[in-house]
């Protein structure tokens, strides 16, 4: 009897450790094991991004200097300011990364993510220089500052996009270009307003074209505020421009809807 208890409690505890190894397994891919740091320097946050384990890294206030990662970071990465635009770069450069995220840092040039990547995610961010998105599937633009640049958002073949709750000024140029093989997005309110261009530059507030041999589709601009009142020896923009298709088919599904636009151009929507 006593011998028949202790089998059974044997086999009993190889199967719990068994259970235990298979969610383990299902579940470390998914960041259970996920390490999360604070850092207060651009020296730490080299170290905390050396380590693989490290996916959300906290910024206390402070400058942190130019973000270059050509070959992206190998794993999924969120930086976050411990305070609202207290954590400052120079400037942000990336390439090749999955999973990235970036909330409430302010960057004093610009941000540049290329791909190929994916599922990129920035919310709260003030950019005082352009954002710029390339061959990008799946990204989350919510709640930024931009301003200040030559232009202000540029998504170049960017797919399954957000783009929301932003405001976009000052640029000198467009202040938001949607082109090449871009698709499937979301531009939704916004305020897009204020360009700062002088002749011979002739700027626009949202600019659609084709490029490289494809045109950007089933895209949706809705309820989005633009402006550009009329400033002295300021070019006035246009509104919203649709052209130069780069595909047999042209333009498709593009939905432009509820907009406010205020601009002395002729062109409101063109």
């Amino acid at each position: 009897m006593t011998m028949a208890y202790r089998f059974t409690a044997g086999r009993c505890l190889m199967a719990l450790s068994g259970l235990f190894l298979l969610f383990a397994g299902l579940l470390l891919p998914s960041g259970l094991w996920a390490e999360e740091v604070r850092v207060r320097n651009a020296a730490e946050l080299r170290e905390a991004l050396s380590r693989p384990a490290v996916e959300v890294i906290t910024l206390a206030n402070g400058h942190y200097g130019e973000l270059s990662a050509p070959a992206g970071f190998g794993r999924p990465v969120t930086l976050r300011a411990e305070r609202r635009h207290g954590a400052v770069f120079d400037a942000i450069k990336l390439e090749k990364v999955r999973g990235v995220g970036f909330r409430d840092i302010a960057v004093d040039g610009s941000l540049s993510i290329r791909g190929p990547s994916a599922d990129v995610d920035i919310r709260g961010v003030q950019i005082r220089g352009t954002l710029y998105l390339r061959d990008i599937d799946r990204a989350v633009i919510h709640d930024n500052e931009v301003a200040g640049g030559k232009f202000g958002v540029i998504l170049n073949s960017v797919r399954n996009f957000s783009l929301r709750h932003n405001t976009i000024r000052k640029a000198s140029e467009d202040l938001l270009r949607i082109t090449g093989d871009s698709a499937f997005g979301l531009v939704e309110y916004n305020i897009i307003l204020d360009t700062v261009a002088v002749r011979p530059t002739h700027p626009d507030l949202i600019q659609f074209f084709g490029l490289e041999g494809s045109t950007p589709n089933n895209i949706i601009v809705r309820r989005n505020l633009l402006s550009d009142p009329d400033i002295k020896d300021h070019v006035t923009a246009q509104g919203i421009f649709v052209s130069d298709p780069r595909s047999a088919a042209g333009f498709r599904n593009i939905l432009i809807e509820e907009n406010l636009i205020r601009t002395r151009s002729t062109n409101t929507i063109y």
